[in-house]
């Protein structure tokens, strides 16, 4: 199978989410996933390059998002080429494209930090503008650029601290769990008594994710 999709033209990989797009949501949610890991299996970039072009197709993006997140996933090399697309949806005016650009933008990161760090300051730029969501993953790129190497390291620890001290009390647990293991050093303890500091914010069930970072 796919061999066979490998062949597809963009005007049959827009069939294919039409059709997905019609299940009902579950079916759509089990039917994406399982696109998604047959085209990580292949290491079809032919595939990825097509859902890519169909990411702002106003029916086919979600469904096109969903299966690309996968691929993500189960082997982030394959959305490495299509950086500067994604870098380019992260300025588009629609909450949608800098969030799934962002998401997209976290599993590049894993596969070649190097081709985000020059990138770092349009990062930056859609943190600061965008939703939560949007946020969410640039902290997770943050962090991995950080562990790529100890002069990246040094070069972001002030900003993760900051974000740290600055994020809603909701989003605390979720970014100190992934600054935490960014950090070495003088910035780990840092960080560790920004977390101290701001206990008191949190709820009980949340208290305990962040208290599990400190021992």
């Amino acid at each position: 199978m796919g061999t066979r999709r490998r062949r597809w033209s963009r005007a049959d990989w827009a069939d294919e989410l039409l059709d997905l797009s019609e299940r009902s949501k579950r079916k759509i949610s089990a039917a994406s996933k399982e696109l998604g890991r047959q085209i990580a299996e292949d290491r079809d970039a032919k595939a990825v390059n097509a859902l890519v072009g169909l990411l702002c197709e106003p029916e086919l993006s979600t469904t096109a998002a969903n299966v690309l997140a996968v691929c993500g996933e189960e082997a982030p090399g394959l959305l490495v080429p299509h950086a500067a697309r994604f870098l380019e949806l992260l300025k588009r005016d629609t909450e949608f494209c800098s969030r799934t650009a962002m998401q997209a933008l976290s599993w590049v990161s894993r596969a070649a930090p190097d081709v985000l760090w020059p990138r770092r300051g349009e990062l930056l730029t859609a943190f600061d503008e965008g939703s939560a969501r949007t946020r969410e993953a640039a902290v997770a790129i943050l962090t991995t650029l950080a562990s790529s190497s100890p002069s990246r390291r040094n070069h972001l620890s002030p900003m993760l601290l900051e974000l740290l001290r600055g994020c809603g009390r909701k989003s605390l647990p979720r970014w100190a769990e992934k600054v935490m293991p960014a950090l070495t050093g003088r910035g780990r303890a840092e960080a560790a008594k920004v977390l101290r500091q701001r206990m008191d914010e949190l709820d009980t069930r949340a208290r305990n994710r962040v208290e599990k970072l400190l021992t």
